[in-house]
């Protein structure tokens, strides 16, 4: 029953920790977002951004537009 009760206080604790990351920023904030693609994506992603002038960033924002707005 001690063992028990330890494990729902880690869970209750844990829970509520994973509740307060999922918080949503403010407006307008700016954050990283780190992933590792192959090295010919990378190549591939930043000519298409010059190509179309504009930056990554950008470029990204918009491809992930146009993928939920036709993909909801």
């Amino acid at each position: 029953m001690r063992n028990q009760n330890h494990l729902l206080k880690t869970f209750q604790t844990s829970s509520k920790e994973t509740k307060d990351n999922l918080e949503k920023p403010d407006p307008g904030e700016i954050s990283n977002l780190n992933f590792k693609v192959p090295a010919e994506f990378k190549k591939d992603f930043k000519i298409a951004a010059a190509t179309y002038g504009c930056t990554q960033v950008e470029l990204l924002q918009r491809i992930f537009k146009y993928w939920t707005d036709n993909h909801g």
